[in-house]
């Protein structure tokens, strides 16, 4: 089967055609058509050695035991497991690097984590036997997990906007599982409704862009070539209707934590990030 996503060459080529702006709204415009029909090993390749150092390259929020990085995309799940006094278990699906629950086990919290990159799993295996941290670290897809034990949290730290409706599916029916009664499941995620994303919508978003394009201030968001080329392993962002919609229907209660703008009516759209919590019925 041919590649199913762009080249950067590829992406380079419309630029130095239409610009970087039009590029953006045209090739936001094309994913939107056909990434319904992929799933995650579709784009398997682009999780390439640039892309893992992207990730380590994020920006990091804080240091938890002046060495584990809590970056500023699962900092309000590191603060939201950090509210538990009793602590508990946690299972991280797709823990890349393992910094996240490094901090959560040096806080009290017992920890396992899965990731499919074997580089990245090796590094968090070293480090947890550097700090002797009792962390059971695993490589396996997500998809298929080969787990015992059951825990009262799971953490899909930026993970579900990866995989396909299929794939969502049968991960959360697995996960369901491997949940203590009561037990919830953490979900950071991209917001479908935020201008930056835009696969939902709204009146309010409706009513925000016709704002701005009254005051002529709205103007799209411009992203490098790499970020387009990486972009393309987003394969299934949603909104909290969206997604809460998927969990209803699979028996979850669940309420959203939007990653700024807490006091603003129009949070659901200035949010480019959010925060979804879930605990079955």
């Amino acid at each position: 089967m041919g590649r199913l996503f762009l080249s950067k060459q590829q992406i380079d080529f419309l630029v130095e055609k239409i610009g970087l702006v039009e590029a953006s709204k045209v090739l936001n415009r094309l994913f939107k058509i056909y990434r319904i029909y992929l799933n995650s090993n579709d784009m398997r390749e682009l999780y390439d050695h640039d892309y893992l150092e992207g990730i380590r390259a994020t920006a990091v929020h804080e240091f938890v035991s002046a060495r584990y990085k809590i970056h500023i995309y699962n900092r309000y799940s590191y603060e939201y497991l950090l509210t538990k006094a009793g602590r508990g278990s946690v299972l991280d699906i797709g823990c890349g690097d393992g910094h996240f629950v490094l901090a959560l086990a040096s806080q009290g919290f017992k920890c396992s984590a899965i990731d499919s990159s074997e580089e990245l799993i090796g590094e968090a295996r070293m480090n947890a036997r550097r700090d002797k941290l009792e962390v059971d670290f695993f490589c396996e897809d997500c998809c298929n997990l080969d787990l015992e034990s059951r825990f009262d949290y799971v953490a899909l730290n930026d993970v579900v906007e990866h995989l396909s409706d299929k794939e969502l599916y049968e991960l959360f029916g697995r996960i369901g599982e491997l949940l203590k009664p009561g037990g919830e499941i953490i979900i950071h995620t991209p917001n479908g409704l935020a201008l930056c994303n835009e696969t939902d919508w709204s009146v309010l978003q409706f009513i925000y862009k016709l704002c701005l394009r009254l005051l002529k201030k709205f103007k799209h968001s411009e992203r490098t070539i790499r970020q387009m080329y990486y972009d393309q392993v987003h394969i299934n962002i949603k909104s909290y209707r969206q997604l809460g919609k998927f969990l209803s229907q699979i028996g979850f209660r669940h309420w959203v934590i939007y990653d700024a703008y807490k006091n603003s009516v129009l949070r659901s759209v200035l949010s480019s990030n959010m925060l979804i919590v879930a605990r079955a019925r």
